[in-house]
C-alpha cells in the first residue's frame, strides 16, 4: 500500500522539471467561455524526454482543438480513436520523432503526452475549450481549475486491476510547491452592463472595455496553480429567455436554448412531506476549512426542512454511520440531536461513497414517491463510474442534490451524480457564501414537480442534445438544439403539474450570428456527455492497457466517435494526435525518459500545512480502501520562487528562470 507521493522540487533532484508556465486566455460571450490553455514545456536535460502532464478542467468542457508551436513548426493536433492514436504515438517515438496525445481521463480530467523532447527544445502545447457558465437570477459563475486533489483509489464496484490502473491515472506526482504558475487574461463581453466583477478566489485587476465588457488579469501576475480561479459576473437585470442561433458549414442551425420558467400561484402550492437523507464526507480530505464548510451548509439544510418531513443523516469515510437506524420526524428536538451529531468531530479516513449509497438509495422513501439525497462532498474518488451507475439505477426513487465542497473539487462527480438523477449541483468554493447555495437548492427540492416535460419545435426537425433537464421554479435552464430544413418562431417549453398543464415560449431571433462554432460545440459536447452516460459500464480507454472484458455497445461506441471526429471534440474514446516529423539527422536514438509532471497539492487539503503525507487516499493494490496511519504534522515549507514568464510571440515566452527547481525521480515513471 503506498500512500500519496509527495516530492521535493528544490532538493535531492534527479532532473528538472520540463513543464515551465500555464498562460489560460478566456472570452466570456453570450452564455459560455472559450478558453486556451498554453502549456510550455522546456527539455532542460541532455537527454531526450518524454513529459507527462495531468492537469483539470471543467467537468462540462468541450475540448475543440489541440495545436503545438515548436521552433518555426505550428502541428495541429488531429482527433482519432483513443487506441490508434496511442499506437501512432509510441510508433512516432520510436521512430525518432516528436508526438504529442492528449487524452480525457475523466470528463474533469486529461493528459498531454509531450514525447522525444530532445535537448533544449521549446514546445508549446495550446488547448482550446468551451464550457457554459453557471447562470443564476442575477449573476453568472466561471471556474477554471488549475489542480487535481489526491483520489481515493478504491475497487468498491469495480475491477481490482481496473481500480489499480485507474489509481494511477488519477494520481499524478504531487509537491507542496510547484516551480510554475499561471498568468490569466479574460475578456469579458456579454453586451450587457455587469453590477460587478469579482473573484473570491483570487486577487484580480479589471479594466472596462467597451458596453459592458471588461478585462481581467490576475492582480499579482503569476498565481499558484493549487486551487479553483472563480470569477463571479453580478448582472444588472434578471436573467431572461433568450434563444442564440447559429448556422453551420453543413447547413444545420443550431440554437442554445434558455428558458427561465416561473411559476404562477396556481401551481405553487405548499409542499407535501418528503423524505431527505443527508450523507456527510467525512474522510481525511475533508478536514479543515471543508468539513467546517460542509457541516455549516448542513446545518443550514436541516433548518430549511418543513414539518411533517423525515430525514436522517449518514456520516462516511472508509466505513458509514446512521444518525438514526430509520428517518425520523422533523421536531425541534431531532433538530437539536440531528445538530449535535453535525458538529461531533468525526475523521472516518478513506472516502468509500459506494457503501453508504447503497444503503441510503435502497428501497422506498417514507414521504412522497420521491427520496431527495443531500451530498456533501469533496468528491475525490477513483471509482466515479461505479458510483454514478448506482446512482443512475437508483434514480426512480431518488434524487440527488449535491454540494461540492471545497479547492479543487471533482466537479464530475458532483456534477454527474446530481445529473443521472436528475437533481442539481451547487459548489461551495473558497471563500464564497454557502447560504445562497443552500437557499436555491432547497427552492428545487420544494419546486413543484413537471411531469411530461418537453419542448415543441413546430414543425421543425430538431434534435435535442440530452434528454430534458429538470424545471424548477425561476430556474435558468438550457437545451442545446440542432435544426435542419426552415426555422421555426418560436420554442415552447411544456409540461403537465399537479394542477394543470403549465408551458413557457420564448422567440427565435430571424438570422444567425457568428459564434465561432460555441453552440455547435456545445451540442455535440452535450451529444457526446449523453452516449458517454449510457456507457458507464463499458470499457474507458486508458493508455498501455487493453479494453476491460465487458460488453460495449458497438452503435453507441460509433456514434460517440462519429460525433468527435466532426465537431472536432475530445472524448474518452477518442485523442487528440499531432506528430513532429523529423529528418534522419534530427531524429533520436532509442526510448526517452519518462518524465511525470509534478502538480500542486490543493490549498488547504486535509488541514494539512506540510510536506508530510496524509493518511487519507492510499494507493490500493487490488483491495478495498482502508485508513492509513496520521503522519505528523510539519511546519509549511517555505514557498518557492515562481517563474517570470514574459509574452514575446504568439505564443511562446522567454522564461527567465530566479531559482532553477529540480524534482525527484518519479520512481517506475
Amino acid at each position: 500500500m503506498n500512500a500519496i507521493e509527495l516530492i521535493s522540487t528544490t532538493k535531492g533532484a534527479q532532473f528538472k522539471v520540463a513543464l515551465q508556465g500555464v498562460r489560460i486566455h478566456a472570452h466570456v460571450a453570450g452564455f459560455a467561455q472559450r478558453t486556451t490553455i498554453e502549456q510550455t514545456f522546456a527539455n532542460l536535460e541532455k537527454k531526450p524526454i518524454e513529459a507527462t502532464y495531468n492537469f483539470p478542467l471543467p467537468a462540462n468542457a468541450a475540448v475543440c482543438a489541440f495545436e503545438i508551436i515548436t521552433d518555426d513548426r505550428i502541428l495541429t493536433g488531429q482527433i482519432d480513436e483513443a487506441e490508434a492514436a496511442a499506437e501512432n504515438y509510441d510508433a512516432a517515438i520510436t521512430a525518432g520523432h516528436g508526438a504529442f496525445m492528449a487524452t480525457q481521463v475523466r470528463p474533469d480530467v486529461f493528459t498531454v503526452n509531450v514525447g522525444n523532447l530532445k535537448p533544449g527544445q521549446l514546445v508549446t502545447v495550446s488547448i482550446t475549450f468551451v464550457a457554459k457558465l453557471e447562470r443564476y437570477e442575477k449573476s453568472m459563475r466561471l471556474v477554471i481549475p488549475t489542480t487535481i486533489a489526491p483520489r481515493y483509489v478504491t475497487s468498491s464496484g469495480m475491477n481490482p486491476v481496473d481500480a489499480m490502473i485507474d489509481g494511477d491515472a488519477m494520481n499524478p506526482t504531487r509537491a507542496w510547491a510547484v516551480p510554475y504558475g499561471f498568468a490569466l487574461q479574460m475578456e469579458i463581453d456579454l453586451g450587457r452592463d455587469l453590477s460587478n466583477v469579482h473573484s473570491p478566489t483570487h486577487a484580480i485587476h479589471s479594466t472596462k472595455s467597451g458596453s459592458g465588457g471588461c478585462l481581467i488579469t490576475l492582480a499579482t501576475g503569476l498565481a499558484e496553480m493549487n486551487r479553483d480561479f472563480v470569477i463571479v459576473l453580478d448582472l444588472m437585470e434578471e436573467q431572461a429567455p433568450t434563444v442564440q442561433r447559429t448556422l453551420a458549414a453543413n447547413g444545420n442551425t443550431y440554437l442554445a436554448v434558455t428558458f427561465v420558467p416561473e411559476f404562477d400561484d396556481t401551481v405553487l402550492q405548499e409542499s407535501p412531506p418528503s423524505e431527505t437523507i443527508f450523507v456527510l464526507d467525512c474522510s481525511g480530505s475533508m478536514q479543515g476549512d471543508s468539513i467546517v464548510q460542509a457541516r455549516r451548509a448542513l446545518e443550514l439544510c436541516l433548518r430549511s426542512l418543513s414539518a411533517q418531513d423525515t430525514f436522517n443523516i449518514c456520516r462516511f469515510g472508509s466505513t458509514f454511520e446512521m444518525f438514526a437506524s430509520e428517518p425520523v420526524s422533523y421536531t425541534q428536538e431531532t433538530l437539536r440531536q440531528a445538530i449535535a451529531y453535525v458538529r461531533a468531530d468525526a475523521d472516518l479516513g478513506g472516502t468509500e461513497l459506494m457503501g453508504p449509497l447503497q444503503q441510503v438509495l435502497a428501497g422506498k422513501p417514507t414521504r412522497g414517491a420521491c427520496r431527495h439525497v443531500v451530498l456533501l462532498t469533496d468528491g475525490q474518488i477513483s471509482n466515479e463510474p461505479a458510483v454514478l451507475k448506482l446512482a443512475k439505477d437508483r434514480a426512480a426513487a431518488n434524487r440527488i442534490f449535491s454540494f461540492g465542497i471545497g479547492n479543487a473539487c471533482s466537479r464530475s462527480l458532483v456534477e454527474g451524480i446530481a445529473r443521472v438523477t436528475l437533481g442539481a449541483t451547487e459548489l461551495v468554493g473558497e471563500g464564497e457564501a454557502i447560504e445562497p447555495k443552500v437557499l436555491r437548492t432547497f427552492g428545487r427540492i420544494n419546486s413543484p414537480a413537471i411531469r411530461d416535460v418537453a419542448v415543441d419545435f413546430g414543425h421543425a426537425t430538431a434534435e435535442l442534445a440530452t434528454d430534458i433537464p429538470p424545471v424548477f421554479d425561476g430556474e435558468v435552464m438550457s437545451v442545446f438544439v440542432r435544426l435542419s430544413g426552415k426555422v421555426p418562431e418560436l420554442i415552447t417549453l411544456k409540461g403537465n403539474s399537479a394542477q394543470g398543464p403549465v408551458r413557457w415560449t420564448v422567440n427565435i431571433p430571424p438570422d444567425a450570428g457568428a459564434d465561432n462554432g460555441v453552440i455547435a460545440s456545445m451540442w455535440a459536447r452535450e451529444k457526446i456527455g449523453a452516449l458517454e452516460d449510457q456507457l458507464l459500464d463499458a470499457p474507458r480507454f486508458t493508455r498501455h492497457r487493453q479494453p476491460r472484458q465487458a460488453q460495449v455497445s458497438d452503435q453507441l461506441v460509433t456514434q460517440l466517435v462519429a460525433l468527435s471526429k466532426e465537431f472536432s471534440l475530445l472524448t474518452s474514446r477518442t485523442a487528440f494526435i499531432a506528430i513532429e516529423h523529423r529528418s534522419i539527422a534530427e531524429r533520436t536514438q532509442g526510448l526517452p525518459a519518462q518524465r511525470r509532471m509534478p502538480i500542486a497539492m490543493p490549498r488547504g487539503w486535509g488541514d494539512l500545512d506540510g510536506a508530510q503525507v496524509q493518511r487519507e487516499h492510499a494507493t490500493l493494490h487490488g483491495v478495498r480502501g482502508t485508513r492509513a496511519p496520521r503522519a505528523p504534522r510539519a511546519p509549511r515549507p517555505p514557498e518557492e520562487p515562481l517563474w517570470t514568464l514574459m509574452q514575446v510571440s504568439r505564443p511562446l515566452w522567454t522564461l527567465m528562470q530566479v531559482t532553477r527547481p529540480t524534482m525527484d525521480s518519479d520512481a517506475g515513471h
